[in-house]
């Protein structure tokens, strides 16, 4: 995928995480659920479709993935905008907590190596996860 193809999808997404993140007083209600639902079945859609552009040289570090880094007690999300050669330019989602990590800086940029050792470890513990539940 690229940077163009990505960009209008982050924004839905952004759209729906605002969205998600206004039942604050509503947590759990039907309202927040659907909200909530509609948010993931985004950003899993938008991360498949990146996957599946994958090129051959084992390369997962491509515009659209989601990111999940674990922060506080919950998680930091992201979405690759632009990959560069060193670093990588990503998108914050203010969901839930807004929490954010330090190896994304102000600019939105995280070095290229530590977002490959996550996307790495997040695919793993998926494949993990699907064995265990086959």
């Amino acid at each position: 995928m690229t940077q163009k193809e990505v960009k209008p999808r982050v924004d839905a997404i952004l759209s729906l995480c605002r969205m998600v993140n206004s039942f604050v007083g509503k947590f759990g209600s039907d309202e927040h659920r659907k909200a909530d639902d509609a948010f993931w079945v985004a950003c899993k859609a938008l991360d498949n479709d990146a996957v599946l552009g994958l090129s051959d040289n084992g390369d997962r570090c491509v515009p659209g993935r989601l990111l999940r880094f674990s922060a506080g007690e919950g998680y930091a999300y992201y979405i690759i905008e632009k990959v560069l050669k060193n670093h990588v330019k990503v998108i914050h989602l203010p969901y839930g907590d807004n929490y954010k990590v330090s190896y994304v800086n102000r600019d939105g940029e995280a070095d290229k190596m530590i977002v490959e050792d996550m996307i790495r470890w997040n695919d793993e513990l998926a494949v993990a996860a699907k064995s265990v539940e086959a």
